[in-house]
């Protein structure tokens, strides 16, 4: 259930997805939704921003190692 959702909208599907959201009001409430729906709009932001901006995805429990051009003032 709450895969499918935000499987939905991760795939940037979820506005034309009548069932999907459909499915979720009858296991929770519209506050939950949003609860649910947030966190996978924002993980995909920081995805989306990451890759465009060539960034490396921090390893678990590890740091990005920037370079020391990297913090060099612009």
């Amino acid at each position: 259930m709450g895969e499918l959702w935000a499987e939905e909208v991760s795939r940037l599907r979820a506005q034309g997805n009548e069932a999907a959201f459909a499915e979720m009001q009858r296991h929770v409430s519209t506050r939950q939704i949003v609860e649910l729906t947030f966190p996978c709009g924002m993980r995909n932001l920081s995805g989306r921003v990451a890759e465009a901006l060539h960034l490396a995805v921090e390893p678990p429990g590890e740091r990005i190692a920037f370079q020391p051009q990297d913090m060099a003032p612009a």
